[in-house]
Parts: C-alpha cells; sequence; structure tokens
C-alpha cells in the first residue's frame, strides 16, 4: 500500500508548487528595497541638520549636541517647569536661522522616565520651544528628534541628560 500526500501528478502538489512561484515573484523584489528610503520627494526637504541647541529665555545656552559631542545638563526643581527654546545646528555648529527650513517638520521627544519629567512641545513657530516640567526627584534622560512626514531626519546622538532635585 503506498501512501503520499503529494504526488507529482495531483493537483494538489501543482497548486502549492504555483503558489510557492507566485509568492517568490512577489517578495524577492521586495526584499530590495530600503524601508528607510521608501518615500517620494526630493532630498532638498530634508533637513541638513548636524546638531542642536537649548536655550533658556536670556538665550543662555544650558544643553548642546553637535555631531556627537556635548556640553551641558537640564536641572529642575520638582514641582516647577523650564522653557527652552530648540534651535537645530548647520555642518558648522551654527543655529540654522531660516524658519521655511522646519515648515514641514515637527520635533519629538522620547525614552524618558514619565514619572519624574513631562515635556509639552510648541512647535507652531521656530526656534520651537519645549516646556519641561518636573514631576518626581530623580534623574532620567530623553532622546530628540527632527521629523517630518512620519520619520526622522534627525535623532541625537545622546539623550539629553536631565535631573530633577
Amino acid at each position: 500500500m503506498k501512501f503520499f500526500l503529494f504526488s507529482f501528478n495531483s493537483v494538489l502538489f501543482k497548486f502549492a508548487i504555483f503558489t510557492l512561484l507566485i509568492t517568490s515573484i512577489f517578495l524577492i523584489p521586495a526584499c530590495d528595497q530600503d524601508l528607510e528610503d521608501n518615500h517620494d520627494h526630493d532630498e532638498e526637504i530634508h533637513a541638513d541638520v548636524d546638531g542642536f541647541l537649548l536655550q533658556i529665555s536670556d538665550n543662555q545656552e544650558i544643553y548642546r549636541e553637535f555631531k556627537g559631542s556635548t556640553s551641558g545638563n537640564i536641572l529642575i526643581k520638582n514641582g516647577h517647569s523650564l522653557e527652552l527654546s530648540v534651535s537645530f545646528l548647520d555642518d558648522d555648529g551654527n543655529k540654522i536661522p531660516d524658519s521655511s527650513n522646519f515648515q514641514d517638520k515637527f520635533m519629538q521627544i522620547s525614552e524618558y522616565e514619565e514619572a519624574i519629567i513631562s515635556f509639552e512641545l510648541k512647535q507652531n513657530i521656530y526656534p520651537f520651544t519645549v516646556l519641561i516640567s518636573g514631576l518626581g526627584v530623580g534623574q532620567t534622560s530623553a532622546k530628540l528628534q527632527l521629523a517630518h512626514e512620519g520619520h526622522p531626519d534627525y535623532t541625537s546622538t545622546n539623550k539629553i541628560p536631565v535631573t530633577v532635585e
């Protein structure tokens, strides 16, 4: 007694081969596509940013990241808030003054302890503004991104250190 699930002449075998063939035709070319570059627009609308600068209202710099190097930190009293302006830096480390570069961009701040700090972003005018509130004593850090159309153009190399006392 012979028992084979697939014989070379069976309809089920031919259907399985046909399905595998059709599936591979569509999947193999899809593997070559870079998901990071799967959006239809010119490179000119991407922000050319090499860092960022956080300043308090009197233009005093409290934190800077430029090409991976950082200086400063953020210190907030528990129960208080600190308003900071966020300016982005060009490849020479200078503030990018032209607000037209940021009209279709938005900031994202993530990867911080929500029990220690909260962020409120004001992004209608460049330079952007962020309000950081101390919610509990402790230390945390946050990642900053400049994004458009659902993907980041710039991501901070280091997390921004924040201490609430």
